[in-house]
């Protein structure tokens, strides 16, 4: 994570505009909605697409 000038930095490269710097930057300090979990379920969408999505061929 970028520490706090360095995401100054970032954000004066991008020209963003300060009402959009004030946002991002609650966002990056404020504690997290939902605690993280491990599970199976976190890695659904990749197995979804590998295992669902693409068509098996064989050669």
């Amino acid at each position: 994570m970028l520490n706090p000038s360095q995401f100054q930095q970032w954000c004066r490269e991008r020209s963003l505009e300060t009402a959009t710097v004030d946002l991002l930057a609650r966002i990056r300090f404020s504690p997290p909605v939902r605690r993280v979990q491990g599970r199976a379920g976190n890695v659904r969408g990749l197995l979804h697409r590998l295992f669902h999505k693409q068509p098996y061929h064989r050669e």
